[in-house]
């Protein structure tokens, strides 16, 4: 049954926001009951408790791959992660649709606990990730999608300063996503749909 699900074309719309090297810094949202820290080889199975074995595994690939990680932390146990993928030589694209470049990275993978939702853990990791990235790469944008139908998603990325960029229809069809339309490169500084 699952794969007559690839058979069928999908068609998805992801919100996708920017923030800019010589953008002004990211404002952090009001303190909460919470501490993030950034994934290393010490730290990556504490996400068990919450996301499983599997996910941590999948974690350990990613540090593996020099993407940037963090996890948000209450009373001491994993609750949150987001991801970054940075590039290290090779161009490559973030669920078959987000471009990672020499200047470009992107946010991905993140999710909060359904009992620490609405309390500004997504926002705390997206500044401290975020940080992260500007500090330690050469990077000049950073690129971040959320689905259309999430609009507490979007809200939040909204909050600490991503700059919403153009709605994206993506083609999911045979494991594979196709982009529908061009995401408008760093340099630009024009407007999506601007010369």
């Amino acid at each position: 049954m699952k794969y007559l699900r690839l058979l069928r074309p999908d068609f998805k719309r992801y919100r996708v926001y920017a923030l800019d090297r010589q953008q002004t810094a990211m404002a952090p949202p009001p303190k909460t009951d919470l501490r993030v820290e950034r994934v290393a080889a010490d730290n990556v199975d504490d996400i068990c408790g919450f996301r499983g074995a599997r996910v941590a595994a999948t974690f350990r690939r990613f540090l593996g791959e020099k993407d940037v990680g963090v996890y948000a932390y209450s009373a001491g146990v994993a609750v949150g992660h987001a991801w970054a993928a940075v590039w290290h030589g090779s161009d490559r694209l973030v669920w078959g649709y987000l471009p990672v470049d020499a200047r470009t990275a992107c946010i991905y993978y993140c999710s909060v606990s359904v009992e620490c939702r609405g309390r500004k853990f997504y926002q705390n990791m997206l500044v401290e990730l975020a940080g992260i990235v500007f500090r330690e790469t050469q990077v000049q944008r950073i690129l971040i999608a959320s689905a259309t139908s999430n609009p507490s998603s979007y809200a939040a990325i909204e909050r600490v300063g991503f700059r919403f960029l153009l709605v994206l229809p993506v083609l999911h069809w045979l494991g594979r996503a196709f982009r529908m339309a061009r995401i408008p490169p760093a340099e630009s500084g024009h407007p999506p749909g601007r010369p």
